[in-house]
C-alpha cells in the first residue's frame, strides 16, 4: 500500500529537539525572573479595619431571603456567596481574598435541613455579635 503523497511520516516530520542546554538555561531563567504570587495564609490574617465583616454577612443573608427562602441551604452555597460577595465588594484582589476567608471563618457551616431563610437570620445573628464584639 502506497503512503498518501501529502501524508507526513515520522522520518520525513522536522526535527524538533526536546531540549538542550539553550534551552534548560532559558528555563531556568524564566523560573527565576517570575515570582509566584503567594496569597496570605489563613491562619495569619488578622482582624482588618478594611474588611467589614459584618456588612458582608448581612448582604449575604438579604440575598439568601430574596430568592428562594424556603429552600434548602447548601454548603456550597454559602461558600459560594462568600467569594462572590467579597469580590463584589472588594474587586479582584487580595483583600478579597482575605475578605472571604474572614466571612468563612465567622458564618457557621450549614446543617442538614437548614433553610435560606433559616440560615440567614443565623447570619444576622453573627454579625450582630461580630457588631457587639467592636
Amino acid at each position: 500500500m502506497a503512503d498518501h503523497p501529502t501524508r507526513r511520516t515520522r522520518t520525513s516530520a522536522p526535527h524538533c529537539p526536546s531540549s538542550g542546554p539553550d534551552m534548560d538555561e532559558a528555563l531556568r531563567r524564566a523560573r527565576a525572573e517570575q515570582p509566584l504570587h503567594a496569597f496570605p495564609a489563613p491562619l495569619t490574617i488578622q482582624r482588618n479595619a478594611r474588611i467589614n465583616t459584618p456588612a458582608l454577612l448581612r448582604q449575604i443573608a438579604e440575598r439568601l431571603e430574596a430568592y428562594a427562602p424556603g429552600d434548602r441551604m447548601h454548603e456550597e452555597t454559602r461558600q459560594a456567596a462568600a467569594l462572590t460577595w467579597a469580590v463584589r465588594r472588594h474587586g479582584y484582589a487580595d483583600r478579597a481574598y482575605e475578605a472571604e476567608l474572614l466571612v468563612l471563618r465567622v458564618a457557621p457551616r450549614v446543617e442538614l435541613g437548614t433553610t435560606r431563610g433559616e440560615y440567614a437570620a443565623i447570619l444576622r445573628r453573627t454579625a450582630r455579635r461580630l457588631e457587639e464584639q467592636r
